[in-house]
């Protein structure tokens, strides 16, 4: 699904409440418990990797994802808000435009 995911901690520590959060957009995926984030229209190319990942909560319209991330060479508690975007543009055959914006 693509979407914008907002880091939630910074070298395993929680990003405080009103400071900037790293922020970046692409498509997640979950496999074998490993949620990647990817660019759009690239291939082999990962933005970030979350490992041991959970679904903590689903709230808001998002998902909150709850794993381990490289840190230079060792392993720091994650979590990631996944913000799923609309990607639909243009309109359909009854002429309605398909991002839900009908004015």
């Amino acid at each position: 699904m693509y979407c914008r995911v907002t880091k939630l901690r910074r070298a395993g520590q929680r990003i405080p409440d009103g400071e900037a959060a790293p922020t970046l957009e692409g498509f997640l995926s979950l496999r074998n418990g490993v949620a990647t984030l990817a660019p759009p229209l690239t291939q082999n190319v990962t933005l970030s990797e979350l490992f041991a990942v959970s679904l903590v909560q689903v709230a808001d319209g998002a998902l909150i994802l709850r794993g381990y991330e490289k840190d230079e060479a060792r392993g720091v508690l994650q979590a990631w808000r996944c913000e799923p975007l609309d990607t639909r543009h243009g309109f359909d055959r009854m002429g309605r435009r398909l991002d839900g914006d009908h004015t």
